[in-house]
């Protein structure tokens, strides 16, 4: 309806103008009027002529941030280049954005005439963190009467990726999940080293060379009973540390239908649950294996033990588009070693749920979940969600 409405207005303005010629050719003044339908006919044609010309004539092309931090704004030039010398009126630009931006959708109208470049500049304002974009829906040529308009030729630019970087909270060591997996780790690393007593000799700590510590060290990798003994710092040399860490699935999707605020803020959350967490384990020196998945869809797998490390893999994951497909294939996640799996997930749907229960690690696995409403719970997983206060709480 609207298509049509935007049709046929511009003819039923034309012939509107025809029907005041004719009075005023009648009635009024025949020479003059005979000047004036020549001209009201020719310009008309020629100013359309011109636009349909243009219509092959536009190129648009996007330059962007690739981040921007959430509460900041980001600039977006749109650059406009016209291959004519022609004169071709006006250009119609209609921009669209991800809902992690306010004002997501523009238009903007600006003169083709006679310049060969122009350049638009497009604000985003940040709201939600998270993966983000933005696009031209639809760009128009339009004649200089205004009469009609119509969609270039020319391809569109693709849509450009902006990821909006959250606010990652500060979690406290004496939350409950951070303590149940602490105790994990610390209680797999004391049979991993009594595992290992016998491989060395009486001259060193059972399991274990060592090395004086120096700043930028694993807090993790200090022997405290060694360090007692020698009244200084010391720090295990092998790697019996890493057959220990947790695991960590990020596993960011969204079912097709629901493509809402609503869904980006709890995607939002997410991010700020594991990434706080993240945070605090580093901050007490325990690593993790961190999973996820990449731009082209495959499975990841990185060794967080880093602030640095950390912050690749965010904002590698800020540059990946939500899917909308399947969850991540579980049977490819090489859980063996590990002391916890810990999934991080938006909400859990049924089918979802099924998956999880499915995997073949079922010791010390815990879920991460933002949205408690839509959650179906699970047989053998605890289920866990960050309040208001940046506490991790148990779904009941």
């Amino acid at each position: 309806m609207k298509k049509f409405t935007s049709f046929i207005v511009p003819i039923i303005s034309f012939l509107a103008i025809c029907f005041l010629l004719f009075i005023f050719t009648f009635y009024v003044d025949g020479e003059m009027g005979i000047i004036l339908v020549f001209f009201t006919f020719f310009a008309p044609i020629s100013s359309t002529i011109l636009a349909l010309i243009g219509r092959n004539q536009i190129d648009v092309s996007i330059k962007n941030e690739i981040y921007v931090k959430k509460g900041n704004t980001a600039n977006v030039k749109i650059l406009l280049t016209k291959k004519s010398r022609l004169p071709i009126g006006f250009v119609e630009i209609h921009t669209d954005s991800s809902e992690n931006f306010s004002q997501n959708c523009k238009a903007y109208r600006t003169a083709a005439s006679f310049s060969e470049k122009n350049e638009i500049i497009h604000q985003l304002n940040a709201v939600y963190g998270g993966y983000g974009f933005f696009s031209i829906k639809e760009i128009f040529i339009c004649d200089y009467l205004g009469f009609f308009k119509f969609r270039i030729k020319t391809p569109l630019p693709p849509a450009s990726n902006i990821g909006v970087i959250p606010e990652i909270p500060q979690v406290s060591a004496s939350t409950e999940l951070f303590r149940t997996i602490s105790d994990i780790v610390i209680t797999s690393d004391d049979e991993e080293e009594q595992d290992s007593s016998l491989a060395f000799s009486a001259n060193t700590f059972p399991g274990y060379e060592h090395r004086e510590y120096i700043e930028g060290d694993s807090l993790k990798r200090i022997n405290w009973k060694v360090s007692t003994k020698r009244n200084k710092l010391m720090v295990r040399l092998d790697e019996a540390v890493s057959s220990v860490q947790p695991v960590i699935v990020f596993d960011l999707y969204r079912e097709k239908q629901n493509n809402s605020k609503g869904a980006i803020i709890r995607e939002e959350r997410l991010y700020e649950s594991v990434f706080g967490l993240l945070t605090l384990l580093i901050k007490q020196g325990i690593g993790c294996r961190f999973f996820y998945r990449d731009v082209s869809g495959n499975l990841c797998e990185r060794s967080v033990e880093s602030d640095d490390m950390l912050n690749q893999i965010l904002f590698a994951l800020l540059t990946v588009p939500v899917t909308t497909d399947n969850p991540i294939d579980y049977s490819k996640i090489d859980t063996g070693s590990a002391c916890a799996v810990i999934i991080a997930v938006p909400f859990l749907s049924t089918g979802y749920a099924t998956a999880i229960d499915n995997l073949k690690y079922n010791e010390n696995g815990c879920v991460i979940v933002s949205d408690t409403i839509n959650t179906t719970p699970l047989a053998s997983y605890d289920i866990w969600y960050m309040d208001e206060n940046n506490n991790y709480k148990l779904v009941k």
